[in-house]
């Protein structure tokens, strides 16, 4: 899994595998330090490997729900699969 780059300024892409087929409305939930969720995106398959490891992504460009800028600072992301349920930080600097 990867987001890149981080910190980042304006937008950051949220990259994850997985082993199995994820949900046709597989979500990426964006929470911001106080544990609030601040954005839920729509995560798209990018292709499958040579080994049968799917991989998805996801764009974050910093908004909320309302499509507004949220403010500098230490955000989370959680993304659950049916192998794990994965949190990691990223960090939005202007």
């Amino acid at each position: 899994m990867a987001h890149l780059p981080n910190p980042f300024a304006t937008s950051t892409t949220i990259s994850f595998t997985t082993k199995s087929p994820i949900a046709e409305n597989q979500q990426i939930e964006i929470f911001n330090i106080k544990g609030q969720k601040v954005k839920t995106l729509k995560a798209t398959e990018n292709g499958i490997t040579e080994y049968g490891i799917r991989k998805y992504s996801a764009i974050w460009e910093g908004k909320n729900e309302q499509g507004k800028q949220v403010a500098q600072g230490v955000y989370f992301y959680k993304i659950e699969t049916a192998e794990k349920t994965m949190v990691k930080k990223m960090i939005l600097f202007r």
